[in-house]
Order: C-alpha cells, then sequence, then structure tokens
C-alpha cells in the first residue's frame, strides 16, 4: 500500500525542485526527504527522479504519477486548510441558546461587531425558557443564569444576574410598600408558572429575605413583563439592565431598592449571593478573546 505522506512530499519536491527547498521548508533533514522518495519509488518499482549533482528532473513515470495525484494533493490541502483555519479566520455555524428576551437584555450591536470581524461566521439563535439537552439540539452556546448543575461542559461565569423591584407612578398612587412584607397583599408580575403564587428571595441590609407574592400578571417573556408594569399592572422583579431606561424616562419607579434580587427561586442560588450568568460550551473550546459583559 501507498503512503499518502509519502505522496504528499513526493508532489512538494516535484514543485520545489530540489530536495534541499523542501528540506528549508519542512524542516525535514535533507536525507530524510531523499530516502522516503526512495521509499515511495520501491513502492511504486519505477524511478520517479533522475538525480544529479546540479539538478532533479522528473522521469517519464514520475512525470505520469504526480499528474496523476497533483490534484489529488491539493484538494486534501484545501480541505486541511479549512478545517484548520491556517489563515485563522474563525468559519462555521454556531448555535447559540438564550432565554426568549435575550436579545432585550444582550444589545444585537455586539452580534453584529462580532460577525463583521468573523464575515464567515453564522449564527442559529435558540430562544425559549424551557430546559432542554443542549446535545440533542445541538447547541454550541448557551447563556443560562442561577446556580448550575455540574456537567462535562465547559463554563464560563461572564457577569452576575441582577434583578430590582420597580413598579408605575401610576400603581404606586393608590399604595406603596414600605416593607419588603407589603408586597404580599400587591399585585406582582411573574414569569409563568402553574403556581398562582411565586417566591421571591431578596437580598437585603439585614440579609436573605422570602416574600410569597400574589401573581396577578403572567409571561415567559422580561419585556412583556416590563410592559405590563408600565401599564401600572403590578410591581416587577426585573433585571437592572432592562428597566434602567425606563427608570430614567420615568415611567417606573424603583421600590424598596434596598432589596435585589437574590435568587428566582428558594433552590436557584445560594444564600447572600448574586445568581451568576454563565456561557455554556458544548464540545471543544478554543479561547480566541474574552466574552463581553
Amino acid at each position: 500500500m501507498l503512503d499518502n505522506n509519502q505522496i504528499a512530499l513526493f508532489v512538494q519536491v516535484v514543485r520545489a525542485g530540489s530536495f534541499a527547498e523542501v528540506s528549508r521548508r519542512s524542516e525535514i533533514p535533507p536525507n530524510t526527504v531523499s530516502r522516503r522518495i526512495a521509499s515511495l519509488e520501491d513502492a511504486l518499482g519505477a524511478l520517479l527522479f533522475q538525480r544529479s549533482t546540479r539538478k532533479l528532473t522528473l522521469t517519464t513515470a514520475g512525470r505520469a504519477f504526480y499528474e496523476n495525484v497533483a490534484d489529488s494533493i491539493e484538494t486534501l490541502e484545501r480541505a486541511g486548510q479549512a478545517v484548520l483555519g491556517k489563515n485563522d479566520l474563525i468559519s462555521g455555524l454556531v448555535r447559540v441558546a438564550g432565554a426568549v428576551d435575550f436579545f432585550d437584555l444582550f444589545p444585537m450591536t455586539w452580534i453584529g461587531e462580532f460577525m463583521r470581524a468573523n464575515p464567515k461566521i453564522q449564527f442559529d439563535f435558540v430562544l425559549g425558557d424551557a430546559a432542554i439537552d443542549l446535545v440533542a439540539h445541538g447547541i454550541d452556546i448557551a447563556f443560562r443564569a442561577g446556580v448550575l448543575p455540574d456537567s462535562n461542559y465547559v463554563i464560563r461565569k461572564i457577569g452576575d444576574a441582577i434583578a430590582v423591584l420597580v413598579a408605575s407612578p401610576e400603581l404606586l398612587k393608590h399604595r406603596s410598600p414600605k416593607s419588603i412584607a407589603d408586597l404580599k397583599e400587591m399585585p406582582c408580575i411573574v414569569g409563568l408558572s402553574k403556581q398562582t403564587r411565586s417566591t421571591w428571595r431578596m437580598q437585603g441590609l439585614s440579609g436573605t429575605t422570602e416574600v410569597t407574592v400574589r401573581a396577578s400578571f403572567k409571561a415567559n417573556s422580561t419585556l412583556a413583563q416590563l410592559q405590563a408594569c408600565i401599564a401600572g399592572i403590578g410591581i416587577a422583579l426585573l433585571p437592572s439592565r432592562l428597566v434602567r431606561a425606563p427608570l430614567n424616562r420615568g415611567e417606573v419607579i424603583q421600590v424598596l431598592p434596598e432589596y435585589l434580587l437574590c435568587c428566582a427561586t428558594k433552590s436557584s442560588s445560594r444564600s447572600g449571593s448574586r445568581p451568576p450568568v454563565h456561557a455554556i460550551c458544548i464540545g471543544e473550546v478554543r479561547e480566541r478573546g474574552e466574552i463581553r459583559s
């Protein structure tokens, strides 16, 4: 059986015109190059080169062999370069999983900047709040908030999830909570669940406090929750990044500002900590830079 490496070396010698030049380019000793070509000739049972001290010339058999294998070797080289990214460009399809309202919190301009810098990248965004099997859905990177279970995934913390209590000025005209316990008797806006009440675990000046609130409005999108809050439907616990602009415009007012989200449910974070936001990478990871947060 012929050695493909020896065939590739033969093509390189033909292109370079000498064993010495191939040795210089490949950092292989000249005697090794010569020995491998001789081994290929033995396998073929034919002389491929006429050798002299000044010149290396293809024989008739060598010329015919080169014409038959050169295109195949070039195809293999191109395929290898495409896989290895010889030009150092990132390329290919990347499937990303995130929450339904992922782009309400993370600017699309970041994706645009990345794609302009890496024009051979394609993105598929799979957005939803349901837990999915990342491998079965072909996900490369997933963004998740909270404490994650142990797994074989590569996980990187990219920030902290901070949420604050907000309400519309109109709602607060009728009643404004003076303590965290007052939230029990006020209409609140929460994410979708089967329960009629939700437990918010808050971090305050005196430590962690839990309060069970009455859900007057539910939605699986934080943007929809914000719109409901602006409309005066209830008090909402929303990401600080999302409510920054409405706060500045006076559309909502922060309620009980001494309290921040500790975690959304009783089991999603350790007491006294902010739930982290993670990027989960599935499969092999080559670090080419930092994720912005």
